[in-house]
């Protein structure tokens, strides 16, 4: 197999790669411009849909997608800051 084939393999979608995430997990953000936007909203919506809670998400400095996201304060009983 070469790189080109393995590296279109490990492609997926910001869904399917938040689904691996566990009730329970501890997360831990980038600072502000690593905080990878799909991925951070991803995780929102499998929280608004109750797929996911007491996520504890620990960060130092946040992007404004964070806060649009899962810092959201409806989400706060879910993905707790």
């Amino acid at each position: 197999m070469n790189i080109n084939q393995l590296y279109a393999r490990k492609f997926t979608t910001p869904d399917k790669a938040v689904a691996a995430i566990p009730s329970g997990s501890t997360l831990s953000m980038g600072m502000f411009a690593a905080q990878p936007p799909a991925l951070l909203q991803a995780l929102a919506r499998r929280a608004e849909r109750g797929e996911v809670d007491n996520i504890r998400a620990y960060y130092y400095e946040t992007a404004r997608i964070a806060g649009e996201s899962i810092l959201r304060y409806e989400l706060n009983d879910r993905i707790r800051p």
